[in-house]
């Protein structure tokens, strides 16, 4: 069982253009690479490869085909420093993102409540 926590499917399905941007032509070449961009953003302590499927479906007259590639990746285990370094990245850029998400908003508010001001003061009666 705890083989299987050591490995990490990834399913590509190619798009239906020969030439595109999602093609199987463009994405097949870049196999590993995905593979590896995965791995270095999992960072699991029991991961030991990287499975990347590429599916593609072929239709011939009525009949309908599955062309499978595989890459498997293996990956170098974590030690522990590794893992404790690589979340405290992972934090620090969560709170970064957080922090860039309220100033950006608190950016809006002064106007917002200068004028949730001006409605709530009551009229004076000269």
């Amino acid at each position: 069982m705890s083989d299987f926590l050591g490995r990490h499917y990834v399913l590509i399905f190619y798009g239906q253009e020969s030439e595109g941007q999602h093609s199987k032509a463009t994405i097949q070449p870049n196999l590993s690479k995905i593979a590896q961009d995965v791995a270095t953003r999992l960072p699991v302590a029991e991961l030991h490869h990287i499975i990347v499927l590429g599916i593609d479906f072929i239709t011939e007259a009525e009949d309908t085909f599955i062309d499978i590639d595989l890459w498997i990746q293996p990956v170098a285990a974590m030690t522990q420093r590794e893992r404790q370094l690589t979340k405290q990245i992972q934090r620090l850029h969560q709170q970064s993102q957080n922090h860039d998400q309220r100033s950006h908003h608190s950016l809006d508010e002064p106007e917002n409540s200068k004028a949730r001001q001006i409605i709530q003061e009551p009229k004076k009666n000269l």
